[in-house]
């Protein structure tokens, strides 16, 4: 989904949304179509926060559809300085779930994500969850991309309204940082 899926697995250590339950049971989106999520670009204009995700800014991704995978292309800034991650996304086995394979230098990544909610044409709402048997306790991941930025009042009501009605997402955790690209409107 987002290049910061991939981060979420290269550090250990975690701050963020943690609670003391195992991860939730999820559903992805009904009928998950490649072709339509598009040949354009996504933005991630909010997210939970999360150490591995601090100091990046305008993160975007576009994707590439070839049947039933994607290409991915993702780029991310911090300290001024542009990082690229190529990679891909297919559907996982059981249906429900995304996998991403992403690589940045010699860093190869493989992460899951659920994505919750998207309309296609203007916003999504993706999800992961880490549990941590030790702890017995799991960390949250969710990323709220948009095609556009910023993001209309519109829209934002829609993702809002869609996680608020959720029994495990919670809409005031989000960080909103979609002016990060104002330069590349």
């Amino acid at each position: 989904m987002f290049a910061l899926l991939i981060l979420s697995l290269v550090s250990t250590a975690y701050a963020g949304v943690f609670f003391d339950s195992k991860c939730p049971e999820v559903k992805s989106l009904d009928n998950f179509s490649f072709s339509k999520y598009g040949e354009s670009e996504w933005f991630e204009v909010a997210r939970y926060p999360n150490d591995q995700e601090k100091g990046f800014k305008c993160i975007r991704s576009s994707y590439s559809f070839k049947g039933d995978f994607a290409e991915i292309k993702s780029f991310l800034v911090k300290d001024g300085k542009e990082y690229q991650l190529e990679g891909t996304l297919k559907k996982a086995e059981d249906g429900q779930k995304l996998i991403s394979n992403l690589q940045y230098d010699s860093i190869k990544i493989e992460n899951s994500v659920y994505l919750l909610d998207s309309d296609y044409e203007n916003y999504s709402i993706a999800y992961s969850c880490k549990y941590d048997e030790e702890k017995k306790s799991r960390q949250d991941f969710v990323w709220v991309a948009s095609r556009s930025l910023p993001m209309s009042s519109d829209i934002k009501a829609k993702v809002e309204n869609f996680m608020k009605a959720s029994s495990f997402l919670d809409y005031g955790k989000l960080i909103w940082h979609e002016n990060d690209c104002s330069n590349l409107k």
